[in-house]
């Protein structure tokens, strides 16, 4: 039959009222009432119960009730089974000679972070009751029972997987480990809230073997990198070559086209000077003289032609038209006669 509180307090009560009334029948009141006293302290206890823990409570070795936070009063035929924490735990996990899928034995070490689940009013028996009386095993606690299951869903997990992805893929590991474990501590009231792994070693071989890859893959990015480096400096070269080119052949069209203008300008300015001696010249040979002088340029500048040939060619010339050097002689005379009237020539 089983007991629940009531029936416990009735029966400290009654051994307080024969403890009491034994005395009082034999020696007297005063004595009674110590003897009464004596035996509620006895009898009774307080208890305060910590914000992080749930204390489990059994009757005459039943289950009761579970105390929650703050004070309470325990009779003495009342026992604390377990005191189950409310907070995040962890323990660690060492897994050694794991084997993979394709045969390779690795050693890992890991974390895995529970909690103890919140009370639900549905449930028919809270969190801290499965967490005392869910695990029937060798141990006899939910530490021992977490950290076997762990044990063995991590080798299950890891032994269905191959070398390389268990290598490349450790956090979808966890999460794998997380889930497959979720469903059963939740019978024993307390939920995974994580797992981590800390260590994934390799055996010896395994790893003299992937230094060896990471060393050659080094070098080969090294031979890589230096051609690409070379191949890019060839590169820049020939660019900078032609930009030379370039910037060469521009600065020799621009200096065309500077000539070009200064040629063009030069051309204008000559023509303009041409133009302005014509200008001169028509208007002096308006003056008085003018035509004269004009005749007299003329036949000198023609006497100077025949000089020069003659000089250059070593030949003697003879005028076709002698009459132009007395022409000549004559024009200097008129010319003279016009700039100065008063000077006459018989």
């Amino acid at each position: 039959m089983k007991l629940n509180r009531g029936d416990a307090w009735a029966i400290v009560l009654a051994v307080v009222a024969l403890v009491v009334a034994v005395p009082y029948v034999f020696v007297g009141p005063w004595l009674a009432a110590l003897m009464g006293l004596a035996s509620a302290v006895t009898l009774i206890r307080p208890v305060t119960v910590s914000e992080n823990e749930r204390w489990v409570i059994e009757l005459f070795g039943a289950y009761n009730r579970v105390l929650q936070p703050g004070l309470h009063i325990l009779s003495v035929i009342e026992q604390v089974k377990a005191r189950p924490k409310t907070y995040e735990q962890f323990m660690t996990l060492e897994v050694h000679d794991t084997l993979t899928q394709d045969d390779i034995k690795v050693t890992l070490q890991t974390e895995i972070f529970f909690v103890l689940n919140k009370e639900d009013k549905e449930q028919e028996h809270p969190p801290a009751y499965l967490a005392t009386y869910g695990v029937e095993m060798e141990g006899g606690t939910p530490e021992a029972a977490i950290r076997n299951f762990g044990h063995a869903t991590l080798r299950n997990i890891v032994g269905s997987r191959t070398f390389d992805w268990a290598t490349d893929h450790q956090q979808e590991i966890d999460n794998l480990v997380r889930d497959a474990m979720q469903d059963g501590v939740n019978k024993w009231g307390y939920r995974i809230v994580r797992h981590a792994i800390k260590e994934f070693i390799p055996p010896a071989s395994v790893i003299a073997s992937l230094e060896a890859k990471l060393k050659a893959e080094k070098e080969g990015s090294a031979t890589v990198a230096a051609a690409e480096a070379n191949k890019r400096a060839q590169i820049e070269t020939a660019e900078g070559a032609k930009q030379a080119t370039i910037k060469a052949a521009e600065a020799k069209k621009q200096e065309e086209i500077l000539a070009a203008e200064a040629l063009q300008r030069k051309q204008i300015l000559d023509a303009e000077g041409e133009a302005r001696g014509i200008e001169l010249r028509a208007k002096a040979i308006e003056q008085p003289g003018g035509k004269d002088a004009a005749q007299y340029n003329i036949r000198e500048q023609e006497v100077a032609a025949l000089k020069e040939i003659a000089q250059k060619t070593n030949t003697v010339v003879i005028a076709r038209d002698l009459g132009g050097l007395a022409g000549l002689t004559a024009s200097g005379i008129k010319l003279f006669q016009a700039l100065d009237p008063t000077k006459s020539t018989n």
